[in-house]
């Protein structure tokens, strides 16, 4: 089984990654702007793809290539980011999700 989590390398993202590991899977961490120092202990133990859920031929090709059955949803804009670009918060929010789904 193969799990990706969406905003990967986020606070949150990663966290989960690491319980994913002691569980023994090989989770795949797809972001936009990964912050590998939040899985340096990690790194060798899961796959990490930079991708924009809002684009959904990259969703889907990282899906079909990792042979992904479940995906944690967590990539989203929230407070200052998305005020600070509207736009791109509702894009990543509302259609990133729906890609997702």
């Amino acid at each position: 089984m193969t799990t990706m989590i969406t905003g990967g390398t986020g606070l949150i993202g990663a966290g989960i990654a690491k319980r994913l590991v002691n569980k023994g899977e090989k989770p795949v961490l797809f972001d936009i702007y990964p912050a590998y120092w939040r899985i340096e202990d990690i790194k060798d133990r899961v796959t990490v793809v930079r991708g924009n859920v809002t684009n959904l031929h990259e969703v889907l090709h990282v899906i079909k290539k990792n042979k992904v059955d479940k995906v944690i949803h967590l990539a989203f804009f929230l407070g200052g980011e998305s005020n600070a670009d509207p736009l791109a918060a509702t894009y990543v929010n509302c259609i990133g999700t729906l890609n997702i789904y």
